[in-house]
Parts: C-alpha cells; sequence; structure tokens
C-alpha cells in the first residue's frame, strides 16, 4: 500500500494539465484542493495558477510565475521554486485531468484512513477496545472523499441573485436550456441544461439510440456542438444511421449499397449542407464497451483543444459504461456509473444524455396496455436518482403500410408509436407526450395534440383499424 501515498507524479501531471489549456482549468480548477500537494512548492504554483486564472481566466506562464516568485519568495529559495517549474512543465501528461484527480481522492482518503486505524491501534495496544471500536465509528462517518467543501452564502446578501435575474429578464432565452426540437418536452422542462444528466430508459429495441439522435439531429441545426459517444454500435454502424436519419432515405439503402442515383445526390447534398457555418458539428467517437467516462471526458477537452466546443454529449449507452472506481456489487456498480455520467456533466459544464435499459417488468406492462412506472429501470434505482430529467418509453403499436409485391397488396408493420413518459422533471411537474418512430430512417417525431387526441388509448374506429396491438 506503500505505493498509494506516494503522489509526486500524479501532483505534478495535474498540474501539467492546468498549464497547458483554459478549458481544463475552467473545468477542473475548482476540484484540486491544496491538501492533496505535499511540497510547498507545488502548494505555491497551485495558488498562483488559481490567483492568474481568477483574475484574468488565463494560464499561467513562466514570465508570470516567475514575477511571483520575486515578489513573494526569498531570494535563497527561489531555485527550488523554479526547478519545480520545470520539471512540471516539461512532463508529458497522457493521464486525464478526472483521472489524476481521483488518484489524489485516493491518496488522501488512503491517508485518512490509515490514520484512523493507527489511533484505533493505539486504543486497542493500551487495552482499551471500546474506546478504539468508538474511534473506528465516529472517524469513519467523517470521511467524505468525494465531497468538496463551497463557501456558505446568506440568503439577504442578493446583490449576484439580482444581478442574474435582471439579465434572465432581459435575456431570457440566454438562460434556457437547448431545445430537443420535441415542443412538449422543451415547454415542460426548459430543455437541456449544463451540468445535468438526462436519462432515457426503454426495453430493447425500442428505439433510445434513435430518440438521442433525433436530438443531436436537431441541435447542430441550431448551431450546437454535439458529442455522440458509442460503445454499443460501431462507428461506421452510428455514421450510416445518421446518414440515414439527415436524409431521410431508408436506413437498409445504405447498409446494403441500394440506394438510387437520385438518393446518392439527395445524401451527398444534405451532408454538404452541415458544412455551412450556422449548423454545429456533430462528432462520433467509438470506445471500447465497458470503458469509464475517463474516456468520454478524454475527448471532450481534446475536442476543446481544437476549438470544437461541445455543448451536449451524448452516451450510448450507459449500461455499456463501467465506474471510474471499483463498487461492492453489480447494483452498486449501475449507481457508480449513473454518477459517473452526472459528474462528469457538472464537471464539464456540459449536458449529458444517455439511456438505459428497462426493467422486465415493462415488457409486461406494455401488453397490459399500463403506463411505465418511475423506477421501472435495470439495475440500481440511483440511476434515476442521479439525474435530473428521467424519460421512459413504451411501444403501443406499429402503424401498418400497404405494400405491392408480385400484383398483391399485403400490409406490413413499420412505424412504431411511442408513449413517453418525462417522470421525473428537474423544476416542474412530470407528464406524457406522444411520438412515432419512423423505422425507416430512425428519426422521431412529436404527435401533435390533434392526433394525441385521436390516437389515445381508446381512439376512433379508424386508427384502431390503422394500429396492430402489442404482443410485446
Amino acid at each position: 500500500m506503500a505505493h498509494v501515498f506516494e503522489t509526486r507524479e500524479i501532483e505534478r501531471a495535474l498540474l501539467n494539465t492546468f498549464l497547458k489549456n483554459k478549458m481544463v482549468l475552467k473545468a477542473y480548477l475548482d476540484s484540486a484542493e491544496e491538501k492533496w500537494f505535499t511540497s510547498i512548492q507545488r502548494r505555491f504554483i497551485l495558488s498562483k495558477i488559481e490567483s492568474n486564472y481568477r483574475q484574468g481566466k488565463t494560464v499561467l506562464t513562466q514570465t508570470l510565475f516567475e514575477h511571483e516568485i520575486g515578489k513573494g519568495i526569498e531570494k535563497k529559495k527561489r531555485d527550488s521554486y523554479i526547478t519545480e517549474w520545470n520539471i512540471i512543465s516539461k512532463l508529458k501528461v497522457k493521464e486525464t485531468p478526472l483521472s489524476l484527480i481521483l488518484k489524489l481522492k485516493d491518496a488522501d482518503l488512503a491517508l485518512r484512513v490509515a490514520n484512523i486505524c493507527e489511533k484505533a491501534v493505539e486504543h486497542i495496544e493500551r487495552g482499551d477496545v471500546g474506546v478504539a471500536s468508538s474511534v473506528l465509528k465516529q472517524e469513519s462517518f467523517l470521511l467524505e472523499s468525494n465531497r468538496q467543501e463551497k463557501p456558505f452564502s446568506v440568503l439577504t446578501d442578493i446583490k449576484k441573485r439580482k444581478d442574474l435575474l435582471m439579465d434572465k429578464m432581459k435575456y431570457p432565452s440566454k438562460h434556457m436550456g437547448l431545445k430537443t426540437g420535441f415542443h412538449r418536452f422543451d415547454t415542460m422542462t426548459g430543455g437541456l441544461f449544463p451540468s445535468e444528466m438526462t436519462l432515457f430508459a426503454a426495453v430493447t429495441g425500442v428505439g433510445k439510440s434513435s430518440v438521442m439522435k433525433t436530438i443531436e439531429s436537431n441541435l447542430i441545426k441550431q448551431g450546437k456542438n454535439c458529442l455522440h459517444i458509442t460503445n454499443e454500435e460501431n462507428q461506421l454502424q452510428v455514421e450510416t444511421k445518421f446518414d440515414a436519419l439527415i436524409s431521410g432515405i431508408p436506413y437498409l439503402g445504405f447498409k446494403w449499397g441500394t440506394i438510387s442515383d437520385n438518393d446518392m445526390k439527395k445524401w451527398e447534398k444534405k451532408i454538404k449542407e452541415l458544412k455551412n457555418p450556422s449548423v454545429g458539428k456533430l462528432v462520433i467517437k467509438e470506445i471500447p464497451p465497458y470503458s469509464t467516462v475517463v474516456e468520454v471526458e478524454k475527448t471532450f477537452v481534446e475536442l476543446e483543444q481544437i476549438g470544437i466546443p461541445i455543448d451536449v454529449v451524448i452516451i450510448d449507452y450507459m449500461d455499456h459504461l463501467m465506474p471510474v472506481q471499483n463498487s461492492w456489487n453489480e447494483i452498486d456498480e449501475q449507481g457508480r456509473i449513473a454518477m459517473d455520467c452526472k459528474s462528469l456533466a457538472v464537471q464539464l459544464g456540459t449536458s449529458v444524455v444517455t439511456a438505459t435499459q428497462a426493467a422486465t417488468v415493462v415488457e409486461k406492462k406494455t401488453e397490459k396496455g399500463k403506463a411505465f412506472g418511475k423506477l421501472d429501470v435495470y439495475g440500481a434505482k440511483r440511476k434515476i436518482h442521479e439525474s435530473n430529467t428521467f424519460v421512459g418509453i413504451i411501444e403501443t403499436g406499429r402503424m401498418l403500410e400497404q405494400k405491392k409485391t408480385m400484383g398483391k397488396s399485403r400490409n406490413e408493420e413499420c412505424d412504431m408509436k411511442w408513449d413517453v413518459y418525462v417522470l421525473k422533471n428537474r423544476d416542474g411537474a412530470v407528464f406524457k407526450m406522444n411520438a412515432v418512430l419512423r423505422v425507416n430512417t430512425g428519426k422521431v417525431e412529436e404527435l401533435d395534440r390533434t392526433l394525441n387526441r385521436t390516437q389515445g388509448n381508446k381512439g376512433s374506429k379508424n386508427t384502431k383499424k390503422a394500429m396492430t396491438k402489442n404482443k410485446g
């Protein structure tokens, strides 16, 4: 265990990331604690990185650092600070800031645990077993390795809040969430907000991936940049599905290479339109199944560094991630993964949208025409607790399409009708909406209110004829 406490190189690596990029500072500086740094020189460098960023929102340069040393450090001690700076600035760091921070948190926790055990052992050696037990209980309760202290506020100090409120009144759209393109969802929730997580759940094959891709296609039309992380479908499959969604050409035509010349021209035109400066960028990144969110964070930071700031991160999907830290069992693992996704949103100041598998009970509910339940998810219920917005989707039927084969007409099931339940809404009421998945292209469309009433559970005779009852 001795190596856990040897954090010098980790400390240096984290400081190096703070010297390289302003976006890293913005995302991670508040997470770094002075007590993690085991030398006075590294603590000094951290303090100057922080004060320089607070004042000018820039990274600390060597010139500024040497100026600060000249002001605050005795002449005979300055060489040790310069030496430490040179070591840090020349490092080649491969790990992400989040990974380094987690290692330093673990080391801090290990040190605190060791100190508690040492106190308990001292009491045991004196024969005070009861006291040792009490020490272990009391001190262990105070271990909060994952909590970050924040400054307190007094409710009557309203200047900052008043300035923000006035800005909201003057520029309301500036403070609203990003629009998903689903009118009722955006109206009821305000859209997708930074530092928040939206979680979709449905049984296999209903279309969790399709709804997330549809949201992305709507967001880039508004000039927003999206990072699509795939750990289930391969990258080519994702690209091909976006081709179908954006062009309106059936997916199988792309997959099987059977599209017509006219469709080829239509597709090329649609893709070229995405190069318009007013259109946001859609970046697709395939990561290995059962990676951690560290891989997501790494891609996010790389894109920031090349000038592509990401507004929304889509992770398709949560159940194929692994927790950053070890878990006790499968239930704890699922909860920790959800916590990692939420922490990623908070840490990066972006919106994270992901999906999880619905519990098997949902299939039985679907057969009986029952609603999606608030806790009907696979694994830990902590997934819902961590999310700011939770959405459950149930298939309610298939629309029929008439096709002719060898001169004969026959009906085929195609588009899938959904009941969409927003069962957790961060700031408002829960609600239900209706949508349809266009199976051929993967596009999800919200059904308007008139159609919702027409195609409700007790729809008209014509509607019932147009729908087939879902058999599960």
